[in-house]
């Protein structure tokens, strides 16, 4: 076992480069741009490649040097941006080399282009070529993409026209967000980070908190609106250009799921929101609280006692690990080398994974010691170890993996470690754990499909009516989370203004990838515990990358994803509830 001394706890970011002024930076861009360039010169008016097979083997080989070409000084100065909103000289450079990569590629946007306009037969043709074999899906994913591309010249238009109409408004507020600080049990924090801590509060401390970040997201709710209006009306744009005729279709597509899949799945979890009535009717009775406000929905009934340093936390990961796969441990190890940064501190961006194809993998967290941040950092993990396993796998092409695959593979991870940490927990605590299990749960699904329901109605009024005023914003907000949280809640009108800070808002339709990640990492997870050599095509799972549909992938793992599978995934919530009724009735001294 490695002493704690061999593990860091900050970003050690000469992996990538010596420091900001180091010549490899500019050396780096250069060499990604002669790639584009060069390719450019040789395909662009040689259309050979659209024609016979072997010339197309050719370019896909000289195309897959450029995606192979890791783009380390775009991931240097986002990591850089990240550890501090506050740093200009990061976020200037990072808007630079944004553009300089996206002025490179838009070079070779005629290859897939061209590509995706060639006939049927010639289509066809392509992908029963044997030569071309390891390219298939690649070319079955353009060809079914090409109706949604527009010309050359318009797509050039959208991709430089991202950075000013989304990119720089998302900044703007983020910055503005990390910037804010409230008093908390006479401590200044971010309020980004008092929102992460404040479930953990008692009741009257908790709902003060929860009156000081709401009355910081009104004063920024003036900037959110014009901000959301901006990047919904972009997308409504895109959308019509491209003709996508649903608001989510595009991020289904993107993410490589089935559409009517993904609807089937909002359509289950949303008929059976009664299960999370159920469950804040139990959390309310553990709280000894009549009613439940907006700020108590994740709010901890009694302490989990234990405590963990980051020590605690890494071991604990590492040996569960070491004892599933070695593989994932000497992954976490390899991340302890100076790519996790643990602590918080202020300007910092919220926990997350961050890689880029064929780049190496950081985590950033704002380890806290609480229970809940072991899970995070497993979570995290569980992204990187993703990560790690498809690029050691999969070519360039296929690394740039699904959402929707990246959020079953965190989940699953976390899932284990929470599943380690309560284990042995006394009776007690066991009621707290699975009350915690089943909030997460709750999260995870029934929060985030009311979410994609809010945003399907915030899309499609926008399209109707061309703005959204804050206030429309906040009532529907506040409408959405009452449909799932149910009559226990008792909702101000000014808890709707969540919508202010709530970061996925901002990349539409994300959030149907936590509730469909949940319920498949659950399924993989439990099959695991029944038969340990089923990990085998856990790790086939988290090699493939995106070298197949989400649903294909995880059908050759033996899931099938339909509604049957998605109504079984809720029953076994609904058992987890009906434990916990009996625990409670069981056990009412201890609460």
């Amino acid at each position: 076992m490695k002493k704690l001394d061999d593990i860091k706890t900050k970003w050690d970011l000469t992996l990538l480069y010596k420091n900001s002024k180091d010549h490899k930076l500019e050396k780096d861009i250069k060499h990604f741009e002669k790639l584009c360039i060069s390719f450019e010169k040789k395909y662009r008016s040689n259309d050979k490649y659209l024609k016979t097979n072997g010339e197309l083997l050719k370019a896909m080989v000289d195309y897959e040097k450029i995606m192979e070409t890791p783009m380390n000084p775009l991931l240097y100065w986002y990591l850089k941006s990240l550890l501090n909103s506050n740093n200009i000289k990061a976020q200037r450079n990072l808007n630079l080399t944004e553009e300089r990569y996206q002025n490179a590629t838009n070079r070779i946007l005629f290859f897939e282009l061209n590509l995706g306009k060639v006939d049927d037969k010639r289509k066809e043709k392509i992908l029963n070529c044997r030569r071309l074999k390891k390219y298939r899906y690649f070319f079955e994913n353009l060809f079914k993409h090409a109706k949604y591309t527009l010309s050359e010249k318009e797509e050039k238009v959208i991709s430089k026209m991202f950075l000013p109409a989304s990119t720089m408004w998302q900044q703007g507020l983020k910055k503005s967000l990390l910037k804010q600080t409230v008093k908390c049990n006479h401590k200044v924090m971010p309020i980004l980070n008092a929102s992460q801590v404040i479930h953990e509060l008692p009741t009257k401390q908790r709902r003060t908190l929860q009156q000081k970040l709401t009355k910081t997201y009104i004063e920024l709710s003036d900037f959110a609106e014009s901000e959301l209006n901006a990047i919904y009306t972009t997308k409504k744009i895109n959308d019509e250009l491209r003709g996508f005729k649903k608001p989510y279709e595009s991020k289904i597509i993107a993410n490589e799921n089935d559409v009517k899949v993904v609807e089937t799945l909002v359509e289950v979890v949303t008929q059976n929101f009664e299960l999370s009535h159920r469950f804040y009717e139990l959390k309310a009775k553990l709280l000894n609280l009549n009613k439940l406000r907006y700020e108590d929905r994740a709010a901890k009934v009694k302490e989990l006692s234990t405590k963990y340093s980051y020590k605690d936390a890494y071991y604990i990961i590492k040996n569960t690990l070491n004892n599933i796969d070695k593989d994932f441990s000497n992954i976490l190890y390899d991340f302890s080398q100076g790519k996790i940064d643990v602590y918080p501190k202020r300007g910092k961006s919220l926990d997350s994974q961050i890689s880029l194809p064929n780049t190496k993998s950081f985590i950033l967290l704002n380890f806290d010691n609480s229970f809940n941040h072991v899970t995070t950092f497993a979570h995290e993990l569980g992204h990187g170890i993703h990560s790690t396993l498809t690029q050691r796998n999969q070519p360039a092409i296929y690394q740039d993996y699904s959402t929707t695959a990246a959020e079953t593979a965190s989940t699953f991870f976390e899932g284990i470690i929470f599943d380690q940490l309560t284990k042995d927990l006394p009776n007690d605590q066991k009621i707290i754990a699975l009350h915690n299990k089943i909030q997460e749960d709750i999260q995870s699904i029934f929060r985030q499909i009311a979410c994609f329901n809010f945003e399907t109605e915030a899309h499609n009024r926008l399209r109707n009516e061309g703005i959204i005023s804050k206030e429309d914003f906040t009532d529907m907000m506040n409408k959405h989370m009452h449909n799932y949280l149910g009559k226990t809640f008792e909702l101000r009108e000014t808890d709707g203004y969540q919508w202010v800070s709530w970061t996925h808002l901002r990349s539409p339709f994300y959030v149907y990838t936590y509730a469909y990640g949940q319920l498949v990492s659950s399924a993989l997870r439990q099959i695991y515990y029944d038969d340990n050599k089923f990990i085998v095509k856990i790790k086939e799972f988290l090699k493939a990358g995106s070298s197949n549909t989400v649903e294909n992938i995880f059908k050759s793992v033996g899931i099938s994803v339909n509604k049957k599978f998605f109504e079984n995934g809720l029953k076994a919530i609904k058992q987890d509830i009906n434990t916990l009724e009996e625990l409670i009735k069981i056990s009412k001294r201890l609460f």
